[in-house]
C-alpha cells in the first residue's frame, strides 16, 4: 500500500508542475512573445526535461529496478495525458503517439540514471 501511495504522490507532484507549466505557456502565448510554433517546440523539450528530472528523483529514491518504476509511473502519466487529449483535443495520431513514447523513454532513462548515480555515491 505504501508503494501505491508513493507512486501517486509522484504523479500528483508531476501534475502540479504540469499545471504551472501550462499556465506559463498560456501567458507566453497570450503575450505573443514567441510564435505558436516556437512554443510547441519549447513544450516538447521542456516536458521531456521535466520528466527526466522527475525520473531521476524517482530513481534516487528506489531501492532496485528503477526502470520498472520509471515505466510504471510514466505509463500512469501517459494514460492521464491520453485521457486529457481525447477529452479536450480529440486528435490522436502517430505524432501524438511518438510524443507519449518520448515521455515514457525520458522518465525511464531519468530513473535509470538516478539509481545508478545513487549506487556510485554509496561506494
Amino acid at each position: 500500500m505504501d508503494k501505491i501511495i508513493k507512486t501517486f504522490k509522484r504523479v500528483g507532484w508531476w501534475l502540479f508542475f504540469l499545471f504551472g507549466y501550462v499556465i506559463i505557456l498560456m501567458l507566453l502565448n497570450y503575450t505573443k512573445i514567441f510564435t505558436f510554433s516556437t512554443i510547441v517546440k519549447f513544450n516538447y523539450v521542456c516536458v521531456s526535461l521535466i520528466l527526466f528530472i522527475f525520473g531521476f528523483l524517482t530513481g534516487k529514491s528506489c531501492e532496485k529496478r528503477a526502470y520498472i518504476e520509471g515505466i510504471k509511473i510514466s505509463g500512469i502519466i501517459d494514460i492521464v495525458l491520453i485521457i486529457l487529449n481525447i477529452t479536450f483535443i480529440r486528435i490522436f495520431n502517430l505524432k501524438t503517439l511518438i510524443y507519449y513514447l518520448l515521455i515514457m523513454i525520458s522518465f525511464t532513462l531519468g530513473s535509470m540514471i538516478g539509481i545508478n548515480l545513487k549506487k556510485v555515491k554509496k561506494k
